[in-house]
């Protein structure tokens, strides 16, 4: 495997594990957590929440600075592929500072005495700033993989 191919798959392969990790977080860890009664919910996300922000950020960023690199190693059409996975990761990565991360603060300043709407509140509006985040992220997994299966030798 040359250079080109390492960063390529480099790009793909992080896309894949933060795009598969954000869309496991959608359809099974929160809606599990949404079926547990207060305070158990409460502090689950809590948790959650400590966790995912110590990994998350290196996974995104990684996935961004990956697919960046690509893109300045192809050429083509395979060059704008990569950087539109990176700049789409990029944008998921703003809107994840902007809204869910300052509803992340929110969450971990909730007391276990909190009520179960001021609770559900938060959640819902974080859910529904995950569900735009997932979307973009599967769409720039998309274009890593179409760039990525390209080849570097195209």
């Amino acid at each position: 495997m040359n250079r080109k191919d390492g960063v390529a798959a480099l790009g793909a392969g992080l896309a894949g594990l933060l795009t598969g990790n954000e869309l496991g977080t959608l359809v099974a860890v929160h809606p599990a957590v949404r079926q547990l009664p207060m305070p158990s919910a409460l502090l689950a996300e809590q948790a959650l929440t400590r966790r995912y922000g110590t990994l998350m950020p290196a996974l995104m960023t990684g996935a961004i600075t990956a697919n960046a690199a690509a893109a300045g190693s192809a050429t083509g059409p395979r060059r704008w592929l990569f950087a539109a996975a990176s700049g789409t990761y990029a944008t998921m990565l703003a809107l994840t500072f902007l809204g869910n991360m300052p509803l992340n603060a929110a969450t971990l300043a909730l007391p276990t005495s909190a009520s179960e709407a001021e609770f559900r509140s938060v959640r819902e509006r974080w859910e529904r700033l995950h569900l735009v985040r997932v979307a973009l992220d599967l769409l720039a997994l998309g274009l890593a993989t179409a760039a990525a299966s390209q080849g570097a030798s195209r």
